[in-house]
């Protein structure tokens, strides 16, 4: 009888053991895992950083250009603006000299209108001469 009332506090007594192992086992699987979740966040986060600076690399990159861009896009404009300018003298050069192009030539048409006239009248005073010395001559 006291043989099994050992014998069964043994086994009350082992079992707490084996239950000890079993939750230091399992204490030190969870803090592995913790720590393997710890590395993933840092992972995670420092590939988040260098993502993050990236894109402030890029829009660095992208303020440069435009700035650049509205720089050229300004000197265009001026020389643009200087073009036109010189255009609009140009034309207004081309307009005037045009304008007394056209006045000479208007002149030139009317100058032969009347020659062409005056010829016209020519063989008429040729005719009136010779009628005129044939009666001075009777």
């Amino acid at each position: 009888m006291e043989l099994k009332s050992v014998t069964s506090n043994l086994n009350q007594v082992s079992h707490p053991r084996e239950n000890d192992n079993d939750l230091f086992h399992e204490n030190c699987m969870l803090k592995k895992e913790i720590a393997m979740l710890k590395l993933e966040i840092d992972t995670l986060k420092h590939q988040h950083q260098e993502k993050e600076n990236k894109y402030f690399e890029d829009i660095k990159i992208l303020q440069e250009k435009n700035a650049d861009l509205q720089m050229t896009l300004k000197l265009k404009e001026k020389t643009l603006t200087k073009r036109a300018s010189q255009y609009s003298g140009q034309l207004k050069v081309l307009i005037a000299e045009n304008t007394m192009l056209t006045s000479k030539l208007k002149e030139k048409q009317d100058k032969e209108i009347l020659e062409t006239e005056i010829e016209s009248y020519r063989p008429r005073l040729d005719d009136h001469d010779l009628l005129c010395k044939t009666m001075i001559k009777v």
